[in-house]
């Protein structure tokens, strides 16, 4: 036994996998080195009921961060099971029964000779013609569900001669690219030789199976199965025996958050180990692993309630072959956010069913569905764009097919306000209203990204906007008059603040720097004879000149806007100028619009302006 190391009552000792590993000789051994410390377990797994051990030896929980929160916080993602080839399971049939379904086409004679080969469940689960079959399934279903998203998987097997069979069958039948984990033991035979690894070999494997590179699949016996973190992981198929606690490890190797792409894990059951999951869980306290696993079909009534959910914002729409009448519907930024939601979440599950049977009814109205948002992300800035990897690449390339099939494509395409594709984009409209909603939201979105660069230049803009659309609702003006308007807006935006500053001698910095100093006098309303309260824009514009001269002296430093003295000194240099030139502004006021000054010349300078 080991002896007192401390008696200490300040020392903390914290344990992990505590719900399996603090029985026997070691653990006793640190509670007698360290008799007064507190022993603070850790576990990923839920304890059994049966399982006292754990809370004798560290008492009560302190606090417990459930299976579904985890999912509900977006730690992890939902994991579902599905069932395949039933007639081929191990669990749930007599070993008659299955032996009869495997060898089916075989005579009496020679059924009563194989017999003798398979004696047993273990036996059984290798037959070649079993592994074939299983095998095949598994790559229809991997390159059906999975490799086209980027995920990969591992294989679960009964023992090391299963894992190089199934090597084997996806070598023949051309599966998807495949390696072995097992262990190696004394006088091996020469088929597991090519499949044992070093500890760096199995390392170097391990980080391209996590990675983009090959493999795509792991078979693994125990190896690999529990302890293992791999978020590129979607899919366990199993072919194994899988109870209690080794069940619920070896499926969370597929919860793992990955971009966001990754939506849900995945266990496909060749066993039957799905059959037994109510048994095998009720070893727990429900709570514990409410939502561990729930079967993959539970998701069609939830596509059936996304579908009309995604479909209701055009319920009131006559013309549903109107694209621009869809579009319509989408005007308003709130309308936009909750149908993007709605039409991800159908996309979702759409991604995790298709290509079943099951889903064909809603092929259509997805496809549907994916032209109009992505028309609206492609039509109307600030929407985000018309990305769909986290929807999943088999729906994406579903919407990107029906798209492509579309005569007026431009409709689908980005168009930045200023560019003459945009024009293009206009001229695919039939109506001025689809057209003044789609200048509309475009000149709100290059506002938006220019503001930061001359708050009082494109703050005017704005109101101006405002103002049309007020007169446009209020049907002071008609359509024609409002797109007209709009127009007008994006030509005097083509030459941004760069006219205005010609004009008046500056650049364009001096020319925004003299917007904020005719902000500042109408806040001040002082009546000076120069600087930002004066009503001479030419006493304005000189000011603004030296002021301008003052930060491109300071601005000829490398990274001068990420170096604190030197905006220090060219707070307090901007600070004097406008205090030497009689402005009307007291010293506080001096300070806070130089403040104002150099924060704009780092926005501009980090803009590229």
């Amino acid at each position: 036994p080991m002896p007192e190391l401390s008696d200490a009552t300040n020392m903390v000792v914290m344990v992990d996998e505590a719900h399996r590993s603090q029985y026997r000789a070691l653990a006793a051994n640190m509670r007698t080195a360290l008799p007064n410390a507190a022993f603070l377990g850790f576990t990923g797994t839920p304890i059994d009921k049966k399982d006292k051990k754990t809370l004798d030896t560290f008492g009560a929980y302190i606090d417990t961060y459930t299976i579904q929160q985890a999912v509900a916080d977006g730690a992890t993602v939902p994991i579902h099971y599905e069932g395949r080839l039933s007639n081929l399971r191990v669990v749930g049939a007599s070993l008659d029964a299955l032996f009869e379904r495997v060898f089916a086409d075989h005579s009496e004679e020679e059924r009563a000779k194989i017999k003798q080969r398979y004696a047993n469940e273990q036996a059984l689960a290798l037959a070649p013609r079993r592994i074939e079959t299983i095998a095949l399934d598994i790559i229809e279903h991997f390159r059906e569900h999975i490799a086209d998203n980027g995920f990969k998987a591992q294989l679960a097997v009964v023992n090391r001669d299963a894992a190089v069979a199934y090597y084997d069958a996806f070598q023949t039948l051309n599966g998807p690219s495949a390696a072995v984990v097992i262990s190696g033991r004394h006088n091996d035979e020469n088929k597991f030789r090519p499949h044992l690894r070093s500890d760096a070999e199995l390392e170097a494997l391990v980080a391209n199976f996590c990675d983009d590179d090959d493999p795509k699949l792991l078979i693994v016996c125990d190896r690999l199965l529990t302890g293992f973190d791999a978020p590129v992981e979607q899919v366990l198929y199993v072919d194994k025996p899988l109870r209690e606690h080794s069940l619920l490890q070896a499926i969370a190797r597929t919860n793992r958050r990955y971009e966001d792409s990754k939506t849900y894990g995945l266990v496909v059951d060749y066993w039957g180990v799905s059959e037994e999951l109510v048994e095998a869980l009720k070893i727990f306290e429900p709570n514990d692993v409410r939502g561990a696993l729930t079967p993959k079909s539970d998701e069609l009534p939830r596509l059936e309630t996304r579908h009309r959910a995604a479909l209701a914002f055009f319920a009131q729409v006559a013309d549903k072959d109107s694209l621009e009448a869809c579009l319509q519907v989408l005007h308003a930024d709130d309308v936009w956010a909750a149908f993007d939601e709605a039409f991800r979440a159908f996309a979702r599950s759409m991604d995790m069913l298709y290509p079943s049977p099951l889903v064909r009814p809603f092929l259509g109205e997805l496809r549907w569905l994916g032209k109009i948002r992505a028309a609206a992300a492609a039509t109307l800035p600030g929407r985000g764009g018309p990305d769909l990897r986290a929807c999943g690449e088999k729906v994406r390339k579903l919407i990107a097919d029906a798209i492509s099939a579309e005569p007026v494509a431009v409709l689908f395409e980005q168009a930045p306000l200023l560019s003459e594709r945009f024009d293009a984009k206009l001229e695919a409209l039939s109506s001025n209203a689809a057209r003044a909603s789609v200048v509309e939201h475009s000149l709100r979105h290059e506002i938006h990204v220019r503001l930061d660069e001359d708050p009082a230049y494109y703050g005017s803009l704005e109101a101006r906007l405002e103002q049309i659309i007020a007169d446009y609702e209020a049907g002071r003006i008609d359509e024609a008059k409002c797109l007209q308007l709009e127009l007008a807006m994006r030509s005097e935006l083509r030459g941004g603040g760069r006219q205005n500053a010609e004009a008046l001698g500056l650049s364009e910095r001096g020319f925004a720097i003299y917007g904020l100093l005719a902000q500042a006098g109408e806040r001040t309303g002082a009546a000076a004879d120069a600087g930002p309260s004066s009503a001479d824009p030419n006493a304005r514009r000189d000011l603004a000149a030296v002021v301008e001269d003052v930060v491109a002296e300071l601005t000829r430093f490398v990274d001068w806007d990420k170096k604190d003295d030197v905006l220090k000194e060219m707070r307090m240099a901007v600070a004097r100028r406008l205090r030497d030139a009689k402005a009307g502004i007291d010293r506080q006021q001096a300070k806070a619009l130089a403040k104002e000054i150099v924060e704009l010349a780092q926005k501009r300078s980090r803009a590229g302006s």
